[in-house]
């Protein structure tokens, strides 16, 4: 338990010991984060754009299969 509140204790201090934003952008990994994030949200992009694209002759396709069964 004491290592739970020292942990607390220092986390708090640590809060207000600078602004958050100012560390945010001196800690390169946030900058990692942040660009692993653009590079995920690029990717959910183009996979919904291709799904986008092929959906509609996927449905068709499989109306044609459906009817013929």
């Amino acid at each position: 338990m004491r290592g739970l509140s020292m942990f607390l204790s220092q986390s708090f201090l640590s809060l207000h010991s600078g602004s958050c934003l100012q560390r945010f952008f001196r800690d390169r990994r946030a900058v990692t984060s942040i660009e692993y994030v653009i590079i995920a949200l690029l990717i959910i992009f183009a996979i919904f754009g291709g799904l986008s694209k092929i959906g509609p002759q996927l449905t068709s396709s499989f109306n044609h299969v459906s009817s013929e069964l």
